[in-house]
């Protein structure tokens, strides 16, 4: 069955050392705090995410926003 999932997926999984390339510190040790909580517990895992809300606010796209069609009339 993990076989048969792997050919079926469409994305190319990233290495350890692509992400370390890619992310600055700050994040690159945001993740290694979310491999930690998946480790110890799903209260860990909802610890991490307000965490992350809290440290790296998500951007809202206004111009998405003003442009989706169930909103336009």
């Amino acid at each position: 069955m993990k076989f048969w999932w792997q050919l079926a997926m469409t994305y190319t999984e990233v290495t350890e050392a692509e992400l370390r390339q890619h992310l600055s510190t700050e994040k690159w040790d945001a993740v290694q705090d979310l491999i930690d909580a998946i480790r110890r517990s799903p209260e860990a895992i909802d610890a991490w995410i307000d965490a992350a809300y809290r440290r790296f606010p998500v951007v809202q796209d206004r111009g998405y926003e003003a442009w989706r069609p169930e909103d336009r009339t």
